[in-house]
């Protein structure tokens, strides 16, 4: 985050392990484009430990603003808000840009290796890491685990056990 990044619309987890936050660049005044903010999240291993270098979540990321993450414990919806970018140029008054509410709904990623099927491997991967911390193996309970790989991983898992995925693509 730049140090004049405007943060606001904190939202911690449950688990207390996630903060979500929206981001907007500072200063809005004498700029020439239209300014618009997008949802961050950052992470820890445990409640005692400090925030990693907060990330954004791209499936909520667009040209629009978009801010306000939600979501209710064991629910798998995401609730947010995207409204037209501040434009200073169009109105000085932000809160005349017109916004809707939006809901995306979070499936958890269960072919763990990415070898484009579930199967026994990703079974022993889960079973590698368990109870421990690890945000790849921590798929249940919706929408972002518990912080913890569990049996709940593990079920989740199983009712995936054989499904084919398309191969993840290399990052560019």
């Amino acid at each position: 985050m730049a140090q004049q990044d405007y943060l606001f619309y904190p939202f911690l987890s449950h688990d207390g392990l996630s903060l979500f936050f929206t981001a907007v660049p500072w200063p809005w005044s004498g700029s020439t484009v239209a300014i618009n903010g997008d949802i961050f999240v950052s992470t820890r291993p445990s409640r005692d430990d400090g925030w990693g270098v907060p990330s954004r979540l791209p499936v909520l990321s667009s040209a629009r603003n978009d801010e306000g993450l939600s979501f209710a414990r064991g629910d798998s919806i995401l609730y947010f808000v995207r409204s037209d970018p501040y434009d200073p140029s169009v109105t000085m008054d932000p809160a005349l840009a017109t916004s809707d509410l939006w809901q995306v709904e979070v499936t958890p990623i269960v072919d763990l290796t990415g070898d484009g099927i579930v199967d026994s491997i990703d079974v022993c991967k889960l079973v590698d890491r368990w109870h421990t911390y690890d945000t790849v193996c921590d798929i249940a309970p919706a929408p972002l685990g518990d912080g913890y790989v569990d049996v709940q991983d593990l079920i989740v898992l199983a009712e995936h056990l054989f499904e084919e995925f398309p191969p993840a693509e290399p990052a560019e």
